[in-house]
């Protein structure tokens, strides 16, 4: 504001004269200038880091769901698709806006004309809507899954799977048990591992199997098994693999193409950039361009996608078009030229009231009559009169000059100033209007184009996709594209790590077609991760939404599970504790009793004690953290870590487990100051840009263990000689360790 009225051109009520004060106060007026520049340089660098870094981080956030509504009624219903920290704020009339990007549909997309119109026209959204709900919680993570759930008519293996009734074989499929040869072959893959072998016997005839394996037994060997063989003795028959993660259904497919599943009979639906060679081989990219060099009616599929695409995008830039003219149009007085064009389109009294406010046009005629083109209207004191000198007169509320306005007795110069004010605004907002009706016209048939798209594009992958025998793709990707797999009609559907994915997921993923489920997984070590700790089974609320299907199955309807009991895994010495906690039936394989002791360390199980308190952060309201950490804990780890990497083990053989999300991050930050790079699960790397403490892009290999040469220590000088990392121990808790050692 400083400067402003000393800059401010004065207006001649009479001829349209003006004063020009601009040289007043140059000075005072640069200065106040370059200071408010520092300030709101300053206030950008805030604003940013607060909505990028700081607690609003976590306010209007990408792909979250918005509501509004006005007292109990939902107006719209959208959600943020566009969310860049540098530009998501700007100031505007004294005041403070928040600007993100939304899409919305249908009766939202509706409701969005008059807050539109109300806030380009009048600078606020007027009283469309009073509250606004913003979710935390990414939409495209559960949007598919209700949409399909939406659509059920029917839930397949209903009696098995709501009404518990009892699982009985199949009739149109034979038993195993009376075909020795396939017996024995199946015996010789699973290694005369009993449990293994009921397993996959029993899942190649019943409508729902469930296997159960603790750690170790080798839940993913048995579907893997199941899959292969499923696929030899039934010919043309598909089986759809379900995963909760992608790194769960990159294990199981590459497994299935170790044991000599042909690649080209495998699709991967779903890319990742961490995929194997192999696994790249069987992405659907790879397995549509192998579709379209073969078949002469994917080039036709190509170039109808590719239409569709750039009708898309010409809609899209249409609509960007618009929107940066509705931007333009924004809030109070506009320019004469702004208005005239509103007016100039108008009805007749637009019309007539664009007559009033027209400054006359001056012609030039020669001394024969001739014209000789256009003049300029002058003053009283012989200045130009500029074309939007009424216009000016009229919103300063003045009296129409008879001796330049056409109609000086008009109407509209008969207002009141704050009339003349608000019949500005409605004829804004019969042009903003216009825009916005343009704009949603575009959109309708921009989702139409789209939609065309999308079919096109799932007809030309359904096609690709019926050369394939094995589908893999996570529980999202299938509800995703529930239309392809209802499309492919599979026959198997086998669930890898089904303890861990909500119920509504493996039900949104069953298809009518399909004649077998099968579920594999362990209930007993992880559950499915509720965020909203009521719903959850410990909050007993009776909600239970963290109960999977597989542990409703096993735990309340008393289904049958088959529990494998062989662990291959871990030296007796380790496991002990697992059958003690957990898994009393829980049996060695031979093959773990000869395992070598850890070089460099007394004993496989190893406790360490110590005294040191956790770390205490809290935020700017001094509220402290849901996540623990412990920087003395993060620093013992790795240090242990180095001294078994100089032992000569190679980092890809270690893997450091922490239950909580703080200690994750300092792991990771203390790995990186070492030059040790850690792989983070893709779950816990969303958990920790979710809770911001995704730090460094940490996603490479553990760097490998440097080479041992002469001078490396031998490994029992080395722990004798190792220093705990962390703070000074006192001297009396050093005396006590040493008494304890």
């Amino acid at each position: 504001k400083n400067g402003k009225n000393k800059n401010k051109n004065k207006i001649d009520n009479s001829d349209g004269n003006t004063n020009d004060d601009n040289n007043k106060g140059n000075n005072s007026s640069g200065s106040s200038f370059n200071g408010a520049q520092h300030g709101l340089m300053k206030a950008r660098r805030e604003v940013r880091d607060f909505f990028d870094k700081e607690k609003g981080r976590k306010m209007l956030g990408r792909d979250t769901i918005v509501v509004m509504g006005k007292g109990r009624q939902v107006t719209f219903v959208g959600v943020i698709s566009v969310r860049e920290p540098e530009n998501m704020w700007f100031f505007e009339n004294d005041a403070l806006y928040l600007t993100v990007g939304v899409t919305a549909a249908g009766a939202s997309l509706d409701a969005l004309l008059p807050i539109v119109v109300n806030a380009s026209v009048y600078g606020d959204s007027g009283t469309a809507a009073e509250w606004l709900f913003n979710g935390d919680t990414p939409y495209f993570t559960y949007a598919p899954v209700l949409s399909r759930l939406q659509r059920l008519v029917e839930i397949p293996f209903a009696k098995e799977l709501l009404l518990a009734q009892p699982i009985v074989p199949l009739a149109d499929l034979p038993d195993p048990r009376n075909n020795e040869k396939l017996i024995e072959s199946i015996r010789a893959r699973v290694t005369n591992d009993l449990t293994q072998l009921e397993a996959v016997v029993d899942g190649l005839q019943l409508p729902v199997t469930v296997v159960q394996g603790p750690p170790g037994t080798g839940k993913t060997h048995v579907g893997m098994v199941l899959a292969r063989t499923i696929l030899q003795e039934r010919p043309g028959q598909r089986i759809l693999c379900l995963c909760y993660t992608n790194h769960a259904l990159d294990s199981f497919l590459e497994a299935l193409l170790k044991d000599g599943q042909p690649v080209d009979s495998v699709m991967r639906i779903g890319f990742q950039g961490k995929m194997s060679e192999q696994l790249v081989a069987c992405s659907h990219h790879k397995v549509k361009e192998r579709f379209s060099l073969n078949n002469p009616k994917g080039s036709a599929f190509g170039r109808m996608s590719w239409a569709l695409r750039q009708e898309v995008e010409r809609l899209g830039k249409c609509i960007s078009n618009l929107q940066e003219q509705l931007q333009d149009n924004r809030w109070g007085p506009k320019s004469w030229d702004d208005v005239r064009l509103e007016l100039e389109f108008g009805d007749e009294a637009q019309a007539a009231a664009l007559e009033a406010l027209t400054v006359p046009a001056a012609l030039s005629f020669g001394e024969d009559g001739d014209y000789e083109g256009d003049a300029h209207v002058v003053g009283e004191r012989g200045k130009s009169v500029h074309p939007d000198h009424l216009y000016r007169l009229w919103l300063a509320g003045e009296a129409a000059p008879a001796r330049l306005c056409a109609q000086p007795k008009h109407a509209i110069w008969r207002m009141a100033k704050a009339e003349r004010l608000n019949l500005l605004r409605e004829w804004q907002a019969k042009y903003v209007k216009s825009d916005v009706e343009e704009i949603q016209k575009l959109f309708s048939d921009m989702i139409d184009a789209q939609q065309r798209y999308e079919d096109t594009k799932c007809e030309s992958f359904i096609e690709a996709a019926r050369s394939c025998s094995v589908i893999g793709c996570t529980t999202t990707g299938a509800a995703k594209n529930a239309a392809l797999l209802m499309e492919l009609q599979p026959d198997v559907i086998l669930v890898e790590e089904a303890g861990e994915i909500f119920e509504a997921q493996i039900l949104a993923a069953l298809t009518p077609t399909c004649k077998q489920l099968i579920l594999v997984g362990d209930h007993q070590q992880l559950r499915p991760k509720a965020d909203h700790y009521p719903l959850r089974y410990e909050a007993r609320n009776g909600f239970d939404l963290d109960v999977s299907l597989f542990e409703r199955l096993v735990t309340r309807d008393r289904v049958h599970a088959h529990m494998l009991e062989v662990q291959h895994r871990m030296h007796p010495d380790i496991s002990e504790y697992v059958r003690q906690l957990a898994y009393p039936q829980l049996q060695d394989h031979a093959s773990t009793i000869q395992r070598p002791l850890v070089t460099g360390v007394a004993s496989r199980v190893v406790f360490l004690n110590h005294e040191f308190c956790q770390d205490l952060a809290a935020d700017d309201d001094g509220i402290f953290t849901k996540s623990h950490s412990s920087e003395f804990e993060a620093n013992m780890a790795i240090a242990i870590l180095e001294y078994l990497l100089k032992q000569g083990y190679a980092a890809s053989q270690f893997v450091l487990l922490t239950p909580y999300l703080g200690q994750l991050s300092k792991l990771r930050q203390g790995l990186a100051s070492r030059n040790l790079r850690a792989i983070i699960s893709e779950q816990d790397s969303e958990d920790l840009v979710k809770e911001g403490l995704d730090g460094e892009d940490d996603d490479s290999m553990l760097s490998e263990s440097p080479p041992r040469g002469p001078s490396a220590p031998d490994p029992l000088t080395a722990r004798e000689q190792w220093p705990l990392p962390g703070p000074k121990r006192p001297a009396e808790q050093v005396k006590r360790q040493q008494q304890q050692q």
